[in-house]
């Protein structure tokens, strides 16, 4: 019997291989500029088929229009928040009533669906398992809590209802909380601070959900300044800037921080890469910080190097065995590389300091 997880996303083998082993390296992923207002969404999604297609077009809908996903015709927060911020985006364009209702749709069933879980309030649960992450039923995602925030805050503007700012903010609940506490943050107590895609212990930080997440709560601080919203969105950005080197593996981007034990960390799809480059470009605009842009920059250049692509097919091939074994799973043998890194970084300067007589921070 398929489990609920392959239910919900089945696999469908051909398109599998094509994203890990491109024919064509022209993947971008379209992006708008910031502007004065929420307006439409920065990242756009192709809601056809194929490697890189959502499957919107083809889809079920339940009998009030949210998206459904799978022969599981589960709820997915994430893809009923990306779904109503596509079309949210198509009805600034062409203001048709199809796209009104679909966003609409959508917004009042991420509004309308949030739980207490853990002692949180506002959290979009999911009703079934990641094993990969080691999600059980009934985990959370900053990016659901992310994105649902950005609908939510556009279905406000466009309707100008302030309901949707109540809601938004009842969303972002569980960014008060650490993922140790039930929440969606984590805090590695040398001074990071992440959204967690799937908010489960070991984590592994996923850097297109950190900042799918980031860019919900930025937009919230500037529609409700409160202190604890623009103290968390800084320290979010703060620690992407950071922290970014250790997503680059010198010729590709990856996908998290999670590897082996053996140390053997498997680069992003393109899918992801182009998401990656794009986001860092929303993120310069947003920030006015142009070292995201000179990343995204030097990731361009990666997808645009044969050689780069050389080494992005034999890193893929090299993890086909870890992968089928599992050993970049949580489970079993999964690493959080940041909690490595920072472990590391401590017994280094703790020696020096032992030496010197002196003692040192922890972390840089």
């Amino acid at each position: 019997m398929p489990s609920a997880f392959s239910r919900v996303l089945p696999r469908n083998y051909l398109e599998s291989l094509l994203r890990a082993f491109p024919l064509g390296w022209d993947a971008k992923r379209e992006y708008r500029q910031p502007s004065n207002t929420v307006g439409p969404y920065y990242i756009e999604w192709d809601p056809g088929a194929g490697p890189y297609g959502e499957r919107w077009h083809r889809a079920g809908r339940d009998d009030t229009g949210v998206l459904l996903t799978g022969s599981a015709k589960a709820y997915h927060p994430i893809r009923i928040a990306q779904f109503g911020l596509h079309s949210h985006a198509r009805w600034c364009l062409s203001r048709a009533n199809t796209d009104r209702v679909a966003y609409l749709a959508q917004a009042r069933w991420l509004a309308g669906n949030v739980r207490e879980s853990n002692g949180v309030a506002g959290c979009l649960l999911f009703d079934f398992p990641w094993p990969k992450y080691g999600a059980r039923v009934g985990w959370i995602s900053a990016m659901a809590q992310g994105e649902a925030i950005s609908l939510l805050l556009r279905a406000a503007e466009a309707e100008e209802d302030g309901t949707y700012v109540d809601a938004a903010l009842e969303v972002a609940q569980p960014f008060r909380s650490d993922v140790a506490d039930g929440g969606v943050v984590f805090r590695s107590g040398y001074g990071d601070t992440f959204f967690e895609e799937v908010a489960v212990l070991p984590a592994s930080h996923i850097l297109n959900g950190h900042i799918f997440a980031m860019w919900g709560v930025l937009e919230l601080a500037a529609v409700k300044p409160e202190p604890w919203l623009t103290e968390l969105a800084n320290a979010a950005l703060n620690t992407l800037r950071r922290r970014l080197e250790l997503f680059d593996a010198g010729y590709w981007s990856y996908y998290n921080l999670l590897g082996t034990q053996s140390g053997f960390r498997s680069v992003a799809l393109l899918k992801y890469h182009a998401i990656h480059i794009a986001q860092l470009r929303v993120t310069a605009a947003l920030s006015g910080d142009e070292y995201f842009s000179m990343i995204a920059d030097r990731w361009q250049g990666y997808a645009a190097s044969r050689i780069c692509r050389r080494r992005v097919l034999a890193n893929t091939a090299a993890g086909l065995i870890p992968g089928l074994l599992k050993r970049d799973h949580v489970g079993h043998g999964g690493t959080d590389l940041l909690e490595l890194l920072c472990a590391q970084t401590a017994e280094t300067r703790a020696h020096q300091g032992t030496e010197s007589g002196h003692t040192h921070p922890l972390c840089p």
